[in-house]
């Protein structure tokens, strides 16, 4: 079975003149698949974010996560917000990628790649700005076609 990528989450946040009491630039990265709560430091009441749906898995071939970005999303100061990096096909079955988004699928959203006993088609948009992922490549490592 192929290995999948695993997907991603950045959120950048930068203080707002005035506020001293932070760091002027933070960046908090979810590399590990799960469903996370990132709190808003203060000073902070925008955030840009970038996301990465998570590879599907098959034995011949799986498509690639897409790649979303949005920037200027507005937050609270020490409200919470939920982070959800997508989870990889499971690798002993042909199977679909996760999506990984920032509060919800409607503020930015990128989808997992499919199997390619699927479609095999990269993940897609769902929102906010970016790119598909790659579709899957259905060369045969036996057959070397």
């Amino acid at each position: 079975m192929a290995m999948a990528r695993a997907a991603r989450v950045a959120i950048y946040a930068k203080k707002n003149a005035g506020v001293a009491s932070m760091p002027a630039r933070g960046e908090s990265t979810y590399a590990v698949p799960g469903t996370y709560t990132w709190v808003a430091p203060a000073g902070v009441t925008s955030v840009s974010v970038v996301v990465v749906g998570a590879g599907g898995t098959s034995g011949g071939g799986a498509g690639g996560g897409a790649l979303a970005y949005k920037n200027n999303i507005s937050v609270t100061p020490g409200a919470s917000y939920t982070v959800v990096a997508g989870a990889p096909g499971n690798s002993q079955s042909d199977a679909t990628g996760g999506t990984s988004y920032f509060i919800n699928t409607s503020t930015v959203a990128a989808s997992g790649g499919e199997p390619n006993s699927a479609t095999g088609a990269g993940g897609t948009v769902l929102a906010g700005t970016g790119g598909a992922g790659g579709a899957a490549n259905a060369f045969n490592i036996v057959t070397g076609k």
